[in-house]
C-alpha cells in the first residue's frame, strides 16, 4: 500500500471519528479532538498529493467528503 493509499485511509476513518463526535455537539471536547484530527488527516494528504495549498485544498476536501457522506 502507497502512502497516499495509507493517508486516504488514515483520513476518512479520522472523518468517521468527527461525524461520530458530532452527536456529543459542536462544542463538545471530543469533536473539538475528531475535528482537529481529522483536518491535519486531509492537509497531509494534500501535501503527500503534492498540491500547493494545502489548507484550502485540505479543507475543499473535507467539505466533499463532508457531502458524500449526507448523501
Amino acid at each position: 500500500m502507497t502512502t497516499i493509499e495509507q493517508l486516504k485511509k488514515e483520513a476518512d476513518k479520522a472523518l468517521t471519528l468527527k461525524k461520530l463526535a458530532e452527536v456529543q455537539g459542536k462544542n463538545s471536547k471530543e469533536y473539538q479532538e475528531a475535528k482537529a484530527n481529522c483536518d491535519r488527516k486531509f492537509i497531509a494528504l494534500r501535501k503527500a498529493q503534492g498540491k500547493t495549498s494545502a489548507k484550502m485544498a485540505g479543507n475543499k476536501l473535507i467539505k466533499q467528503a463532508t457531502v458524500k457522506i449526507h448523501l
